[in-house]
């Protein structure tokens, strides 16, 4: 079987969910051929719901007595029976001639009654197990609701068994007939009772009391597997007739039919040490006390065997009335025959070999069974002895001797050991599990069986069914009788029940499973609980399934509350039918990835202090640490800003590798104490670089790390701007921590914080969520909070938008997931990664903040690009706030190498580096991105004079078919150069940019490094500092089209231009422009005159677009008359942004106080700067 998932978790479980929180689920174990929602109100069940059974027959009364056995046990509902209709809502129970499968039913739920029909008494009886199963389990509620159905269901084989061995352990009459019950649950019909082996005989024989008598006891029994010790305690047991008898009415009464075996001619050993003359040697015999196949059999030659052979038959078929009586077959040694006088004698009567002695009892016992009417079934061994086609084989050597049989036309029952069993280990843990035999069928391989894979379709009529088995050399007891069959009993009872041509589903199996296990709680089976154990969502207890019948998907509640995560939640596996994974209620549902932290004491009124050794039992020093949901500082130098180097030595150290030594200011070295491990941080221009002091040379001035070579054309320099912490003695603010080497954490509280009180997390876990190969999985309304980071031993190299950086959630081959109205905040790394081949998923109406990475990336950053493309990615409505804390390089929305993605109304603000970023290819090399739409997007506050080098929509390479539209993009203030609004990096092709909204940005509305045919049309580019307009690269093919545009602001002191771009290919014409200081708009040191007189901007204007107030962001139009010139049109641009309620937009408002310290931040560095800036 291929594994569809590691989780256990999912698929398609229709039930509903009630007011009083239960759920009747219709897809219960075996799986109902055909499930119909109907369009009616739920039946409702409660005290004086009335079961009614037609008809005298005294099957359908016993029927209508286990339904209200049934439903007792399930809700502790007591229902009287009738046989008549009465008043009162009913459950009736009738058969019909209609349906056409002697064991079918139909199951129909409407409001007024629920009718079971079956084609005969024991369809109704599967029709009541369907109903009993989908019953909740509880105790107090006073109605359960039955939502209306239709379900038409019967079974793919008339043969549905399983075989108990009580030779080899006696069990008691109690536990042979809860062992029925346990068949009936699972829909079985036959009993194969194993009822003598070499290490006892448990059938009553009346001539031959020995059997019994002696054969039934053994002195002792091995310990462990065949090793030379033995307990010394008796032991033994049989069934009289009697209580066989019981047990065959037992059965019947629950449609079951017992198939009594009695192994023969070897596995005989029992039965010798009764009556050694049935033996080659004459004994002396013992029952064996060993396991294992033994020489001892029956002698062929012996003179009481066909008497005692026909004798204990008759008493057998006397006593069980199945129409199939087994006789084994299997594992007979020829050892006391080749030596025997008696047998060799016989073969050569017979004029055949040793060999063909077997195939001489084979017959003899065939036609004794047949003379009663009845039919041999025999182990698949029984194929060598030439029978007659009435006989029946059972294939346990694998699925080859099954088709061998059907071939040869005899009616086959399979029960291959890789599949059916039970004896064998479900666990490859074998140190964590009872003694077995050994072998290894677990749930997924006995789930994944289907009988008729392989068979020829000619000759499948012949495979009459499944059987799984139950060997006990090695179990002793009930108990363990049952953890070895369940839940595997429910795996194959799918195969024996279910049509094989349904496609399998491993997870929706497991879903349905979790169901019967509450049934089974409350029979109080004792079953196996690997399928929950080793799941990383079952395995939790944060998760609760809860569905609704008629939809056909599962959804999987995620409890309200916090829940602590010690590693990612696993998800592995495509799944056929959706998933919802939801939070609901007034509580949050909060998967948690930190551990709380307490136990403060103040070390001298000012530094606080607390230990954590469970942190040293990780072995993983922490970076992050959230007081009431603030992120707190590493204690560092400077408090707040940044140094400059004087300047900086780099010295290879073989390749790609190289230390810096690092000239500062002596006094802004740190002194730092034996073992601390410093950090570096070092921006220079669009990157950061991370690395651990090496040394420090207070005396010289200078200090020393080593990593990755760097780049030359953006080094660490006497331009980078750097900040050291990780050391003890720069905790000196308060909001700063530090953490020693004896898991020691010192904390300077904030003003206003209460230590005794403060929450205090420290994130431990890196990932929430690691999805692999799923598809059609939903998460709604869970927040994801606390999530680490921790600094790889090498450093952080330098590396553009930071775009490696791991993320709390990752996606990979997946199709169809979803996240919507999810919260993601507080990381040290990433938000979420839909990485490689991901395609059709979408995040929406999700909040992102306070990230230490990027927000959302899509597509794989690596080479070669082709590799694992991501297509039809949707980003709506989140909002994404205060990323890059961490790495500033970071991104709020990436998209590498993706095609047909679309980001639309997101607010994204507050960051160090780009908004949005599209495309990942440097320069006019092969690209698969293309045809994505970036529209109605808020983006602002972006750059904080902290990263260069930025802007609100960066694009990389060519991006056929990308358009980028209706956004409004503002204040965006790079640390050194290139921050622009739109930003077209090295490449950029193919793109429009149309109806976008851009003023406030330092670099200006547009840049352009290099590329060709982009397109900007009906744009407004305004109060740009340095330029509106800006391209860097000229060359000789079309770089771009320029026309319809409204450009706005004032001239500046960086040269006064509105457009800075020399001689190049473009086209620039019916735009509009306007100098709010009354100046005329200088165009690469020209006129508008000029220009035009050069061929450009033929139908552009100088003129006032007469905007409502530009000072303050309302670019609204009060009139047209202008810009009808230019054929302008204008837009609602108040519709970009997220949308929904007022809370959630609200909620994508930046604090003033973060807006008025930016706007500050402008005016301290620009000498000259807008009015926009200063109102």
């Amino acid at each position: 079987m291929i594994k569809r998932c590691t989780l256990l978790l999912f698929l398609f479980w229709i039930s509903v969910q009630i007011v009083s929180g239960l759920n009747v689920d219709y897809r219960v174990t075996p799986l109902p051929d055909h499930i119909k929602a109907c369009n009616d109100k739920p039946f409702v069940i409660d005290s004086s719901t009335v079961i009614v059974y037609e008809g005298n027959e005294e099957d359908m009364k016993h029927n209508a007595f286990f339904l209200q056995t049934f439903v007792y046990q399930t809700t502790r509902f007591h229902l009287p029976v009738k046989d008549h209709v009465v008043k009162n809502p009913f459950i009736i129970i009738r058969t019909s001639p209609r349906i056409k499968n002697k064991e079918g039913y139909e199951l129909h739920v409407t409001a007024k009654r629920v009718t079971i029909t079956g084609a005969s008494a024991a369809g109704v009886f599967y029709g009541i197990q369907t109903l009993r199963k989908s019953l909740p389990v509880q105790d107090k509620a006073r109605t359960v609701e039955l939502p209306a159905v239709m379900i038409v269901d019967n079974p793919q084989f008339a043969y549905r068994g399983m075989m108990l061995d009580c030779g080899r352990h006696f069990f008691p009459v109690s536990f042979i007939k809860a062992f029925i019950d346990m068949l009936a649950l699972h829909n079985m019909n036959v009993f194969h009772w194993h009822l003598s082996d070499d290490q006892g005989w448990r059938f009553e024989v009346k001539k031959y009391p020995k059997l019994t008598g002696v054969g039934s006891l053994r002195k002792s029994t091995v310990i462990g597997h065949n090793s030379d010790v033995e307990d010394g305690i008796p032991y033994g047991g049989y069934y009289t007739q009697d209580e066989c008898r019981e047990i065959v009415k037992y059965a019947a009464e629950r449609f079951i039919t017992v198939i009594p075996e009695i192994d023969m001619p070897g596995h005989t050993q029992s039965a010798l040490a009764a009556y050694p003359e049935l033996g080659c040697t004459g004994g002396p015999y013992h029952v064996s006390h060993r396991w294992g196949v033994h020489e001892e059999v029956l002698c062929m030659g012996s003179n009481m065997l066909n008497d005692f052979v026909k004798d204990v038959l008759d008493e057998l078929m006397n006593v069980f009335p199945s129409p199939v009586i087994h006789i084994g077959g299997d594992e007979c040694r020829r050892t006391r025959w080749e030596t025997c006088s008696r047998c060799k004698a016989l073969a050569k009567r017979l004029n055949t070999s040793i060999d063909g002695l077997q195939v001489h009892f084979t017959q003899m016992v065939e036609k004794e069974i047949s003379s009663h009417g009845r039919r041999m079934i025999g182990w698949d061994e029984i194929l060598n002895d030439s029978i007659n086609n009435n006989a029946m084989v059972m294939s346990w050597h694998g699925i080859a001797p099954g088709i061998r049989a059907a071939k040869a036309g005899y009616n086959v029952v399979m029960t291959p050991k890789p599949y059916a069993y039970f004896d064998y280990y479900q666990s490859d843990k074998t140190f964590t599990e009872p003694l077995a035999i050994g072998g290894y069928v677990p749930l997924d391989s006995v789930y994944a069986y289907n009988p008729l894979m392989g068979i020829p379709s000619n000759i499948r009529s012949h495979i009459i069914g499944v059987q799984a088995n139950l060997w006990t050399e090695y179990i002793a007891c009930p108990s363990h009788a049952e953890y070895m069959m369940m839940p595997r009993m429910a795996a194959i009872s799918e195969a024996q029940w279910v049509n094989s041509a349904k496609k399998k589903d491993y997870c929706d199996f497991k879903m349905r499973l979790l169901h019967l296990t509450k049934l089974y709680d409350r029979l109080g089976y004792v079953y196996a609980h690997h399928f929950e154990k080793d799941d990383p969502i079952l395995s939790q207890d944060l998760f609760e399934p809860s569905h609704k019948f008629g939809n056909d998907t599962l959804y999987v509640k995620v409890k309200p509350g916090i829940h602590r995560i010690s590693r990612p939640i696993t998800l592995k596996g495509k799944y056929t039918h959706p998933v919802v994974f939801y939070g609901e209620g007034k509580t949050e549902s909060v998967i948690c990835g930190s551990l709380r932290i307490g136990g403060w004491r103040s070390v001298d009124g000012f530094i606080w202090k607390t230990t954590i050794p469970e942190m040293g039992r990780r072995g993983k020093q922490p970076e992050q640490l959230f007081v009431n949901g603030v992120r707190a500082i590493r204690a560092r130098m400077p408090n707040v800003g940044t140094f400059h180097p004087d300047s900086v030595l780099e010295k290879g150290l073989g390749p790609g590798k190289s230390q810096l030594k690092i000239f500062v200011e002596k006094t802004e070295l740190p002194k730092f104490s034996h073992g601390e491990r410093p950090v570096l941080t070092a921006m220079h221009k669009w990157d950061c670089t991370r690395r651990t002091i090496d040394s420090i040379n207070i005396n010289r001035g200078y200090l020393v790390v080593h990593g990755d070579s760097m780049a030359p054309w953006k080094p660490i320099d006497a331009s980078s701007y750097l900040f050291i912490d990780n050391y003890r003695a720069a905790l000196d603010s308060p909001g700063e921590w530090y953490l020693d080497d004896d898991w020691t954490l010192y904390y300077i509280p904030r003003e206003g914080e209460d230590m005794a009180t403060a929450v205090c997390e420290i994130p431990v876990t890196s990932q929430f969520l690691v999805i692999d190969g799923s598809n059609d999985i939903t998460f709604r309304n869970i927040s994801f909070q606390y999530a680490a980071y921790r600094m790889p031993i090498e450093g952080n190299s330098p590396q553009q938008g930071a775009v490696s950086m791991e993320a709390a959630i990752e996606l990979n081959n997946v199709r169809g997931v979803r996240f919507e109205g999810c919260e993601l905040v507080h990381t040290g790394a990433s938000g979420i990664w839909m990485r490689r081949n991901c395609h059709n998923s979408s995040i929406i109406g999700c909040y992102l903040y306070d990230l230490g990475g990027g927000g959302i990336k899509i597509g794989d950053f690596s080479k070669p690009i082709q590799a694992y493309p991501c297509s039809g990615i949707m980003i709506e409505n989140n909002i994404i706030q205060r990323v890059g804390l961490t790495l500033p390089q970071s991104i709020g929305i990436a998209i590498s190498h993706a095609d047909h993605c679309k980001v639309l109304h997101n607010e994204v603000s507050d960051l160090t580096y780009s908004a949005i970023s599209v495309g990942w290819v440097w320069g006019y090399g092969p690209s698969v991105t293309h045809d994505n739409e970036i529209a109605y997007n808020h983006l602002h506050h972006i750059g904080s004079d902290t990263m260069s080098d930025l802007g609100g929509i960066y694009t990389l390479g060519k991006s056929n078919g990308t358009r980028v539209h209706h956004n409004v993009i503002h204040d965006v203030y790079s640390f050194d150069f290139r921050g622009w609004g739109l930003y077209a990096d090295e490449g950029s092709s193919d793109i429009t940019y149309d109806h976008n909204l851009v003023y406030g940005c330092k670099g200006g509305g547009f840049h352009q490094h290099f590329g060709m045919n982009n397109i900007l049309e009906n744009n407004i580019l305004a109060w740009g500092i340095c330029a509106e307009m800006m391209l860097t690269r000229i060359e000789d093919h079309l770089s771009f089209t320029f026309v319809h545009n409204i450009v706005y602001g004032s001239l500046h002191d960086q040269g006064g231009e509105i457009l800075n771009w020399g001689r190049g290919k473009y086209i620039e014409d019916w735009n509009c422009y306007w100098v709010t200081d009354g100046r005329f708009p200088v165009f690469r040191g020209k006129s508008l005159r000029v220009l035009q007189e050069e061929g450009h901007d033929l139908h552009s204007v100088v003129a006032d677009p007469r905007f409502f107030d530009p000072v303050h962001g309302d670019f609204r139009l009060k009139s047209r008359n202008v810009v009808r010139k230019i054929g302008f049109k204008s837009w609602n641009y108040s519709e970009t942004g997220v949308y929904g309620s007022k809370k959630w937009r609200d909620k994508a408002q930046m604090p003033k106080e973060r807006e008025d310290a930016f706007r500050k931040m402008v005016i301290k560095h620009e000498k000259t700067v807008p009015i926009y800036y200063t109102m």
